[in-house]
């Protein structure tokens, strides 16, 4: 199955509801897991994710853009989908990016940071494919509204090896 593809954010939906978890109220990140734990075994605090609601992840496969599990690089350590809680995240009114904006594959680096509007006060039918920051920042992290973590075993990815998380 491809993973940027419909069938794909679908069938991670009906098992995330099997599993208990109310969608609506996620956000999802794709990325290298490895990027979330540091060598120390300790969760790394970026200030910032570029995430997607399930609503804004519609609208990207619609528009033929670049969605959550097409951000899971093929040669990751840790191939994986974030589960974030979106009520514990807001969009920065203002900030400044500080990467290359060709690599996408980059976490997302950002500073002079504006806190602006909380997720919490949207409805799962408004789209958010953006970047986040924790409701607390320079408090907390996303990283503190992690909730999960989906490893993609996609054949056009590789298996993904025993990594003990």
């Amino acid at each position: 199955m491809d993973p940027g593809k419909l069938e794909f954010l679908e069938q991670l939906l009906r098992k995330l509801r099997e599993a208990g978890f109310d969608t609506g109220n996620l956000v999802f990140c794709g990325m290298d897991g490895r990027y979330i734990y540091s060598q120390d075994g300790s969760i790394e605090k970026p200030d910032a994710i570029f995430a997607m609601n399930e609503t804004g992840w519609r609208g990207v496969i619609t528009k033929g853009g670049i969605t959550p599990a097409d951000y899971v690089k093929k040669d990751a350590d840790v191939p994986c989908i974030a589960l974030y809680d979106a009520r514990q995240l807001a969009v920065p009114e203002h900030y400044e990016l500080r990467q290359n904006l060709d690599d996408y594959w980059a976490p997302v680096q950002i500073g002079d940071i504006v806190p602006g509007e909380n997720l919490a006060a949207i409805t799962p039918s408004d789209s958010v494919e953006e970047v986040v920051i924790h409701r607390d920042f320079p408090n907390a992290s996303p990283s503190d509204a992690l909730v999960g973590l989906v490893l993609v075993e996609e054949e056009q990815y590789r298996p993904v090896r025993d990594h003990g998380l």
